[in-house]
């Protein structure tokens, strides 16, 4: 089941990284094109985002390269709850997410990395 939602979200989702942009900024949901490159999929596990049922809070573990870093929470529709870049700050505030599984999508400049928490 978990392997078919991260499925599912790579199909409908296309990460990439523009090599043009100076500012390292990464973007989600564009079109590849000739100065942009797909970004590898990486699955994360309960080690990488903690606690996976979270009530305030979900922190990002320290293996979790932030140089550069994007964050976005969406839930199971696709609602954008959480979108942000992130430079060191490994802790996001929940607390005002509605009860239910979100989806959280980190990417780097050499990846992109999938996992999910729940919300109580």
């Amino acid at each position: 089941m978990k392997g078919t939602l991260l499925l599912s979200l790579l199909l409908l989702n296309t990460f990439i990284l523009s090599s043009q942009d100076t500012t390292k900024a990464l973007a989600f949901n564009q079109v590849p094109n000739s100065s942009q490159s797909v970004l590898p999929l990486k699955e994360l596990d309960s080690s990488d985002i903690y606690p996976t049922i979270a009530e305030n809070f979900i922190v990002i573990n320290k293996n979790v390269n932030m140089a550069y870093t994007r964050v976005r929470i969406e839930d199971v529709t696709g609602v954008v709850f959480f979108d942000k870049q992130l430079q060191g700050n490994r802790m996001i505030d929940v607390s005002d997410f509605k009860a239910g599984t979100y989806i959280i999508k980190i990417a780097t400049q050499k990846e992109i990395a999938l996992g999910q928490f729940v919300k109580r």
